[in-house]
């Protein structure tokens, strides 16, 4: 199997368990809608306009999943501005487990940071392929650079896959937006 399908069924199987689980209500399921058109990851709202979208009102945060048979995409909606600040310094993190159980073993946290010039020469290196030095010399030009870091986490160290895992995580792709109201 793929590590890339790996990491996305244990993803399936974390978010929906956790963002249906309510121990004040019914159990409430978030169904993955299946894609009709692409999903622009550019932090806009756009591409989610026609589905519904399941609403925590503990944190008042909306989720909504979609998917086709290679990628998960999720959207996540903070109507409380309290946790964003939070968010901007840690990130924000998936857990997932293949068992259904609240376990937090192994993550992705999604964390956007400024870094300098060369640090992002090197982050672009690494998800792609070498730049030409013309390209190297346009990025140069500015300080630093807003870059979206994924990254796995996991508890379980002794995972002889950690570090092929690590850098499939590394090829996840979440892009932040804010809107007035």
């Amino acid at each position: 199997m793929k590590k890339s399908t790996f990491i996305k069924i244990l993803l399936i199987l974390f978010v929906i368990p956790v963002f249906s689980f309510n121990p004040m209500a019914k159990e409430e399921l978030i169904k993955s809608q299946w894609l009709s058109s692409i999903v622009n990851i550019d932090g806009s709202l756009e591409d989610w306009a026609e589905i519904g979208v399941y609403l925590d009102k503990r944190v008042m945060t909306e989720c909504a999943l979609r998917n086709n048979n290679e990628t998960l995409f999720i959207l996540f909606v903070l109507k409380d501005r309290k946790y964003f600040s939070t968010i901007q310094s840690s990130g924000l993190t998936i857990w997932f487990n293949s068992d259904g159980t609240k376990k937090k073993n192994d993550g992705l946290n999604f964390l956007k940071k400024m870094i300098a010039a060369a640090d992002y020469i090197n982050e672009l290196e690494q998800q792609k392929s070498p730049l030409s030095e013309e390209d190297k010399k346009k990025i140069l030009e500015n300080p630093s650079y807003v870059f979206h870091l994924a990254e796995l986490i996991t508890k379980n160290n002794e995972d002889p896959s950690q570090q092929e895992r690590s850098e499939e995580a590394r090829k996840s792709v979440f892009r932040t937006g804010n809107q007035k109201g």
